[in-house]
């Protein structure tokens, strides 16, 4: 394992690394700081802090007239001296009391935080004024109307499985795509996006399907989107305007292509755009009309920092998450690159999902996507948040978005099946039947799933 003591496989230079420990680690990094502290009977107790120029006063509570023991100044310079794990550190501290004063311990503590707090929002620069003026949103979040599942497909199988399953359980009367506007889209990733005879078929085949069923095709772009992409991607625009009703981005460098060239449909943004904050969501808001919850936050952290605003919001219930996206391929490294071995790139575009093996045994999905020259390792499992179904945030999101990667056609529309039945696929079956808990055991027994960072959180 790679730590701080062992950076790496091979050794390195011991006396570099402790070199290395004492200047970054070990050395105290804190900023000395002088205060002074007033705690008289009657009076609200006093703080000031200062680090060279720089000095902030707060107040807090009134001190009483002490019934058993007083306060000493030892005693108050004890309490209001502990910095913890600010970064500061106090080179001396004064303390001016009447010896007859009482406080409790937490009005102390409240003090201290107080006037910590205040000389660090002094000393830091306001980021905020850095900020430069954005475009007025692309659409008001509440007047947006997403599709209510996305359904991401990889292959010609997996797309084959989803118009199948959506087309019978419409026959039935569990779907309406007439009564309810637009329950679900189809989302193409991967080989569907390659040029050449067969994947213009496939697409051809899917938009004359997905036409009938009146269901909205979108595009999801690279994760790296190098120079040679636009060419690629212009191309693409030309090709498919009429049938693609908006694509899903991965990076800004595709935010910043589709706004250039004025795209007037729906633009996405994935997770990977890392949405975390209310400054990120409104600078994308004016670029976007919806985009996927970041995966590193917990329900909680998701609940309060866009229950608020969740209409735009599309939450990943289903998928492999990406661990590792490289600007290069490890089949390449190999020397087994498909294309240097001489296919025609119009033809065969050598796409495709091959394994990584760790020492416990887990595969991990390698998806190698020639046509951009770049790789994406998958999780060993899926994330599913099928037990999540009665979830408030999950209920309030505007979409949800399900995402297949190594799943063959059958698997495909087992999951599907199971959340339709669990009310989360709610394009699909709203009655939400109970049988469902009976299928979970051999649904997810035999390639295992997580619940990602959606109940714990990353950080």
């Amino acid at each position: 394992m790679v730590t701080i003591h062992e950076p790496g496989y091979r050794g390195a230079d011991s006396s570099l690394l402790e070199q290395i420990r004492k200047k970054y680690l070990e050395e105290d990094r804190k900023q000395r700081i002088t205060g002074t502290a007033c705690v008289f009977s009657g009076e609200p107790v006093r703080m000031s802090v200062s680090l060279g120029d720089t000095v902030y006063e707060a107040d807090g509570a009134v001190a009483e007239a002490a019934r058993n023991r007083a306060l000493s100044e030892e005693d108050i310079r004890e309490k209001l001296g502990k910095a913890g794990d600010t970064p500061f550190r106090f080179e001396e501290l004064t303390v001016y009391t009447d010896g007859k004063s009482f406080l409790p311990v937490s009005a102390l503590g409240e003090l201290r935080r107080k006037a910590l707090d205040g000389l660090k929002k002094m000393l830091l620069p306001d980021v905020s004024a850095g900020v430069a003026p954005l475009e007025e949103p692309a659409a008001d979040p509440e007047e947006i109307r997403l599709p209510s599942s996305f359904l991401m497909v990889r292959d010609a199988e997996q797309a084959e499985a989803v118009l199948r399953f959506l087309e019978e359980t419409g026959r039935d009367g569990r779907t309406s795509f007439s009564d309810k506007g637009v329950p679900a889209a189809l989302v193409l990733d991967g080989m569907l996006l390659d040029f050449g005879a067969e994947g213009e078929r496939q697409r051809e085949r899917i938009f004359r399907e997905s036409e009938g069923l009146k269901l909205p095709v979108y595009a999801a772009l690279p994760y790296v989107f190098r120079e040679k992409d636009r060419t690629w991607l212009i191309r693409f625009l030309d090709e498919n305007r009429e049938n693609i009703y908006g694509f899903v981005t991965r990076n800004l460098e595709e935010v910043e292509f589709l706004y250039e060239k004025e795209y007037d449909k729906t633009v996405l943004a994935d997770s990977t755009l890392y949405v975390w904050n209310h400054e990120s969501e409104r600078m994308l808001r004016s670029f976007c009309q919806g985009m996927v919850l970041p995966q590193e936050l917990d329900r909680r952290e998701l609940e309060e920092t866009f229950g608020q605003s969740s209409s735009d919001k599309i939450l990943m219930v289903y998928g492999r998450v990406p661990l590792m996206v490289t600007a290069n391929c490890v089949r390449k490294t190999a020397g087994k690159c498909r294309r240097a071995e001489g296919k025609n790139r119009k033809t065969q575009s050598g796409s495709g999902f091959w394994y990584l093996q760790d020492r416990t045994g887990a595969e991990f999905p390698v998806e190698a996507q020639c046509s951009h020259c770049q790789n994406i390792i998958y999780n060993s499992v899926p994330t599913s948040l099928h037990r999540f179904a009665e979830d408030p945030l999950l209920k309030k999101c505007g979409a949800v978005m399900m995402s297949f990667t190594t799943e063959n056609g059958k698997a495909v529309q087992e999951v599907l099946m199971h959340f339709a039945k669990s009310g989360i696929l709610r394009a699909v079956m709203p009655e939400a039947a109970c049988e469902h808990r009976t299928e979970e055991g051999r649904l997810f027994s035999d390639s295992g799933y997580t619940n990602g960072h959606y109940r714990k959180g990353a950080i």
